[in-house]
């Protein structure tokens, strides 16, 4: 539905998950980025150096899944990278 409203792609095939992890619920802030380190992989990104890309999560709690995310699109040359969310919680 946003890649209609803002007339872009939706590319998913670039950013994969490479390794299934647990639930995020039930761990604490520090658990959930060891939980989601390095566990996604780039795939045919190379036509992509130089462009803009808008990393859209739906829920961030502690940002960890985003993080890693990002972690690995800064591999692509000559990016930048926006991030929207559709919700925040904060966890204590």
């Amino acid at each position: 539905g946003i890649a209609s409203l803002i007339n872009k792609p939706v590319i998913s095939d670039i950013l994969l998950r490479s390794t299934h992890t647990k639930t995020q619920t039930s761990k604490q802030r520090y658990e959930r980025h060891l939980n989601v380190e390095k566990i996604f992989s780039l795939h045919n990104a190379e036509p992509l150096e130089h462009k803009h890309f808008l990393l859209i999560d739906d829920v961030i709690t502690t940002g960890a899944t985003s993080l890693s995310c990002i972690e690995t699109l800064v591999n692509i040359p000559n990016i930048s990278i926006s991030l929207f969310a559709l919700s925040i919680v904060e966890i204590k």
